[in-house]
């Protein structure tokens, strides 16, 4: 860890390069593992032919994951809301909307996979598999499921888009999904190439992608991949490119893939207000109040322009019981059930990701703060900004939605693992020794 007076890992210094205090304790090597005062004709050729490599590689193990997406794609129950909501928008209601929805939905899922979306798997009397059953046989409750899901509007549209095209929606649910978890992977893969050796990059990213909780979205019918890889590309714009507006403006798209995207863009846009000149990443306090104010109206109006049931409701639905008919509203839960429901919730945090990437965020912290003046140094730094924004919206997030975290706060676990591996990355890079 950096000592008290040492720089921050990746923040600007005078001239972008590294200070004079660093080159008394520790030769540098280059980022493509070249060491200075060397022949550099050597070091360059052997470090563009491993990048060639690394990428061919890299892009290897996307084809590899996407083949194996597209191949047994996860056949998730929510598939069911998004072709609905897809011929819903072409047009069709009641009768007609279900047969079209469960037509595509035999010819895209396996027998057993069918049979569990339509409620016909396991104990009937449970309460997923009765939901799911009504749906089958209730166009009026189908219909009525259409709001919790075109409230995400991007992913649907997306949907349509290559149903447009001729691909079946089944098909062009999980396609997505595997695209987006590809390109993710390239981002992943191209950010953490810019701190570690080609292969170490590889490694890393290759490591990342079949881990839990990541490594099964390529598969699901949901738009959890593609709110993924836009996440990416804003915490990419801060961290690494250092433009805020960029960022910002990436993470609003987000927004129209999950609504509460909005919380980690709020968080940012925080983050950009607090930081300092010299971080390349500040933000006037009334763009930001601007900013945080579009982002929380974007929400607010996809709420509304889906028709959605609100926060109460959904809260019912998602966390006490499935509501085939979600317009009669939820039925009323007491206080003291509230709490009971929080405080089981709670602990079983313990068995989530939740505390291994809040720990992630706190080892990367450690590597990029020296032991004097954390506060001044964190507002320097991009990565520990997006790292701390990422951690605020941990909270609020987990509040408003106690459920999934695995899948509804990947988000901000990726920008923590993304942060520690670069500055793992940077902190090899600064202390490696010179090879005999």
């Amino acid at each position: 860890m950096p000592g008290d007076t040492g720089p921050i890992l990746g923040a600007p210094t005078d001239g972008e390069a590294i200070g004079a205090e660093r080159q008394g304790r520790a030769k540098t090597v280059d980022a493509d593992g070249a060491v200075p005062g060397r022949d550099r004709r050597l070091d360059t050729t052997a470090g563009a032919s491993a990048r060639v490599a690394a990428w061919l590689a890299m892009i290897a193990v996307i084809v590899v994951l996407g083949g194996y997406s597209l191949y047994r794609p996860a056949g998730n129950s929510d598939v069911v809301e998004y072709v609905a909501t897809v011929h819903m928008w072409h047009g069709l209601s009641g009768q007609m909307l279900s047969d079209a929805t469960y037509r595509d939905l035999a010819a895209f899922l396996t027998p057993a996979q069918y049979s569990d979306v339509t409620g016909g798997a396991g104990d009937p009397a449970t309460n997923r598999n009765a939901y799911l059953h009504a749906l089958a046989t209730d166009p009026t409750a189908l219909a009525e499921q259409i709001p919790f899901y075109s409230v995400k509007p991007l992913y649907p549209a997306l949907m349509a888009g290559l149903n447009a095209l001729g691909l079946p929606l089944g098909v062009a649910s999980v396609l997505i999904s595997s695209i987006a978890y590809g390109l993710l992977g390239l981002l992943l893969f191209a950010w953490f190439i810019r701190h570690l050796s080609p292969w170490r990059a590889w490694l890393v990213t290759t490591l990342l992608l079949v881990s839990p909780p990541f490594w099964v979205l390529g598969q699901l019918s949901s738009p959890d991949a593609i709110t993924l890889l836009i996440v990416a590309i804003g915490a990419f714009a801060f961290v690494e490119l250092r433009r805020p507006w960029v960022a910002i403006a990436v993470l609003l798209v987000a927004v129209l893939a999950r609504p509460n995207v909005a919380l980690l863009a709020l968080a940012f846009v925080g983050a950009a207000a607090v930081a300092t000149e010299s971080s390349r990443v500040r933000i006037r306090p009334s763009a930001a109040v601007a900013a945080g104010a579009a982002a929380v109206m974007l929400a607010f109006a996809l709420q509304k322009l889906s028709g959605n049931y609100g926060l109460g409701t959904l809260y019912y639905h998602a966390v006490v019981a499935y509501l085939p008919h979600p317009s009669l509203g939820a039925p009323a839960v007491a206080l003291g059930d509230i709490v009971r429901e929080y405080v089981y919730r709670t602990v079983g945090l313990a068995l989530s990701p939740v505390p291994l990437f809040v720990l992630v965020g706190v080892l990367a912290l450690f590597l990029r703060l020296p032991t004097a003046n954390l506060v001044g140094a964190s507002r320097r730094d991009p990565a520990v900004l997006a790292i701390l924004a990422a951690l605020l919206a941990l909270i609020p997030g987990w509040l408003t939605y106690p459920n999934e975290p695995e899948r509804i706060l990947v988000g901000s676990f990726l920008v923590a693992t993304a942060v520690l591996v670069i500055s793992i990355g940077d902190a090899r890079r600064v202390t490696a020794p010179v090879a005999p």
